[in-house]
């Protein structure tokens, strides 16, 4: 009796795997995708919350000091990130400016940020701690806010006269 000693898998054996494989792959890439976007918009609004939290301190701290901010944005004190020095592995640009009401005791602080995919136009600081949805994705929102921000040209948190 002769045995066969040919071994391996037949075609229909490579096919059947290769149909499996990309069943696997049409329903797991979107979701892997959708993942990846989500997490880069988390990583957005945590840096934006960062920049607050900064700007917030600053401020703090020169009132006590009875420092004003030298930039201005729209007759508004503003901390653009430069000021902030705060290290960053992304591509980033903005500032936040600072609108003090003595008579209620008051300070809104509303962010101008940009990267390369999301952005944040005069948000509030309430709005990006609570409202994650506030974050603008389209291309025309994302472009207007980098010539606020300074990423098209020079940023308009400029130094006072």
């Amino acid at each position: 009796m002769k045995k066969d000693k040919r071994r391996g898998f037949t075609l229909i054996e490579l096919l059947a795997v290769i149909v499996v494989l990309a069943i696997v792959m049409v329903l797991a890439v979107p979701i892997v995708l959708g993942q990846m976007n989500n997490a880069k918009k988390k990583s957005f609004q945590i840096y934006g919350e960062r920049v607050l939290s900064s700007v917030m301190n600053a401020y703090e701290s020169d009132s006590l000091l009875g420092i004003t901010s030298p930039k201005q944005y729209s007759g508004l004190p503003c901390y653009d990130l430069a000021d902030l020095k705060l290290e960053t592995t992304g591509n980033y640009a903005g500032f936040v400016t600072v609108e003090h009401n003595d008579v209620g005791n008051t300070t809104v602080y509303k962010i101008y940020l940009s990267d390369s995919t999301y952005g944040y136009n005069g948000e509030t600081s309430e709005e990006v701690y609570n409202f994650p949805e506030k974050i603008h994705t389209s291309n025309e929102d994302i472009s207007a806010i980098n010539t606020i921000v300074g990423k098209s040209g020079s940023s308009q948190c400029v130094t006072r006269p």
